[in-house]
Parts: C-alpha cells; sequence; structure tokens
C-alpha cells in the first residue's frame, strides 16, 4: 500500500524551529537550522554508521564494513583523508574517456601520471 503526498513536507522542533524540510517539486531536503544542527546518518546491513554528514562540523565521514573511517573531508580545514589502518587510501582521477590520467597510491607512496612528468 502506497500513500501520496503532495506539497512541502515540515518538522519543527520543540521551540518552533523548522528542522526538516521536504520540498518534492525541487527533491531538496533540508536538515538543520540555527542552534540545531542537521546531521544525516545512514546504517548498513549490520546496523552500524556507515555514512555521516555531520552539519555542525562540517563534516563528511565513510566507514568500511570494519567500521574503519576509509573517507573524511573536514570542510573547516579543508582536509581530506582517504584510507585507514588495514585498508590503503588511493586516489584515482579519470580523464574524458573514463581511463585513469593520475593516481595517487596510498600503498607504496607513489604519484602515477599518464604519459606526463613530474618534476
Amino acid at each position: 500500500m502506497s500513500e501520496r503526498f503532495e506539497g512541502r513536507v515540515v518538522i519543527v522542533d520543540g521551540e518552533n524551529r523548522e528542522v526538516f524540510g521536504f520540498d518534492p517539486r525541487f527533491a531538496v531536503l533540508d536538515l538543520g537550522q540555527q542552534g540545531n544542527e542537521g546531521d544525516l546518518r545512514l546504517r548498513g546491513d549490520d546496523g552500524a554508521f556507515t555514512f555521516h554528514l555531520d552539519g555542525g562540523r562540517q563534516l563528511l565521514i565513510v566507514r568500511d564494513a570494519a567500521g574503519r573511517t576509509v573517507l573524511q573531508f573536514t570542510g573547516a580545514s579543508s582536509l581530506l583523508r582517504v584510507g585507514a589502518q588495514g585498508n590503503e587510501g588511493d586516489i584515482q582521477v579519470v580523464d574524458n574517456q573514463g581511463q585513469v590520467s593520475i593516481h595517487l597510491d596510498g600503498g607504496s607512496g607513489d604519484i602515477v601520471l599518464k604519459n606526463a612528468d613530474c618534476a
């Protein structure tokens, strides 16, 4: 059984601040408000949080199946961290044909540039 709703969906907190809003016209989801930050957390099959977007700390965290933080982006300090102990981090940049043109290899510490040298 499915239900159909039309119009904007709004939820307010105890101080009548709009902390959740969904606008179906644009498929926009707003979380949080001044004085009441918004977070988005997604759980995996095992119930553990695997994805966490923290609006108050400007932080994005992704965890692997073992619960290790393997991707972290901190907006306040512009820090991007990839990998974890037991799960090295690599960054691959692809060209417009989908081929890897730059590879930062966290395991070896190498920077591989396709068809180029770096001085």
